[in-house]
């Protein structure tokens, strides 16, 4: 993920098609991929500073640029659950106050794509322990956190956090789990004092129980906060909303840990 001159074998790429429709892949040596405007040759790519233009073997103009985490993430790593978009993890990472050197704990990975926004942010001296019930999505998780080069700040465990979180005085904690409300005396455990909890829900019947379990459970700064994004056709002749896309993902709700 590291800023490049040019494009190397093993370097991702993005291309933007003469549509605007992204794609994203690695380059290999001798390699085709495939577009609906015809083959791109990986080694008309390779050798060529992002922000180039390329033509596929039919003809069409292409434009190749180094990928952000978050195109890697849209267009690129596998998926094995429902994600936390980008429009939620960046707001919940920087409302979280997450730096660099913190100890912060995720339960209910999921994907990774929070991990992969956590690890990157904590480095160099920090660390993220995640949490999920599934051996998959463990695997997944770390699979998709090697593209960000900062798996070395990530520490995965098979375990289910209702026995338990085996993490103590962390900065932040992060609870993507269907009934955080029963796990709310184990995340406090966790926690720093003043420790910021996140937890994001998909239901307004969950955002409900877990404001009214976190007010008994050493909490306050409750905060409820639900991310609206909303994009457009790029097209100057009739700017206007894309007609399908991603708008109502989930609740976010921010806690801090109280000390009595």
């Amino acid at each position: 993920m590291s800023g490049i001159t040019v494009f190397e074998p093993g370097d991702f790429v993005l291309i933007e098609l003469p549509d605007g429709e992204t794609r994203v892949f690695k380059l290999e040596k001798n390699k085709e991929t495939m577009t609906k405007y015809g083959v791109v040759r990986h080694n008309d790519v390779i050798g060529k500073p992002q922000g180039s233009i390329i033509k596929t073997t039919a003809g069409h103009t292409v434009a190749i640029f180094k990928p952000t985490l978050f195109d890697l993430q849209l267009n690129y790593c596998e998926r094995i659950t429902q994600v936390i978009y980008p429009k939620d993890s960046a707001y919940i990472v920087e409302y979280a106050g997450v730096r660099s050197g913190d100890k912060v704990f995720e339960a209910g990975v999921g994907s990774g794509f929070l991990t992969m926004l956590l690890a990157c942010r904590v480095a160099p001296g920090g660390i993220v322990y995640g949490f999920d019930i599934n051996p998959k999505a463990l695997e997944v998780t770390m699979q998709n956190v090697r593209l960000t080069g900062c798996e070395q700040n990530v520490v995965l465990f098979n375990h289910d956090i209702k026995n338990g979180i085996p993490v103590a005085d962390a900065s932040a904690g992060f609870l993507d789990v269907p009934d955080p409300w029963g796990v709310l005396d184990h995340a406090w455990k966790a926690l720093a004092p003043g420790g910021k909890l996140v937890i994001f829900v998909p239901t307004v019947n969950q955002v409900v129980r877990v404001a009214k379990s976190l007010k008994t459970s050493g909490f306050g700064l409750i905060r409820i906060v639900e991310i609206m994004n909303r994009e457009y056709e790029v097209n100057p002749d009739a700017i206007r909303p894309i007609s399908v896309q991603v708008v109502h993902t989930g609740y976010i709700v921010f806690a801090r840990k109280i000390v009595i």
